[in-house]
């Protein structure tokens, strides 16, 4: 008897080997299109087809509930603040960059 995994990984490599086959096609047809409207149609379809995964289901995803950066305090920033409180800062911005004025 063949087992549902080998059943499953059957179908996944014929699959694979039907999106190949037609993204062969279109690089073929990709040739002859006359206008860039015509290649843009077959570029974004080569590109659908090259981002297939066969049983890929985004509704089976999990996003995990945990912070992407560790929660830590705003640092200060006392020596940028002391350049924008400097009643030279102004000055020194002009002669750096002239043309903004």
């Amino acid at each position: 008897m063949v087992c549902e995994k080998e059943k499953k990984d059957s179908r996944t490599e014929k699959i694979k080997a039907l999106v190949a086959a037609k993204i062969e096609g279109l690089r073929k047809k990709i040739d002859n299109a006359d206008t860039i409207e015509e290649q843009m149609v077959i570029q974004a379809q080569l590109l659908a087809l090259i981002a297939f995964v066969p049983d890929f289901d985004y509704g089976e995803m999990e996003v995990p509930d945990i912070y992407f950066y560790p929660p830590k305090p705003t640092v200060d920033h006392e020596f940028s603040r002391w350049f924008v409180n400097d009643p030279t800062f102004g000055a020194m911005e002009d002669l750096q960059y002239p043309n903004l004025r």
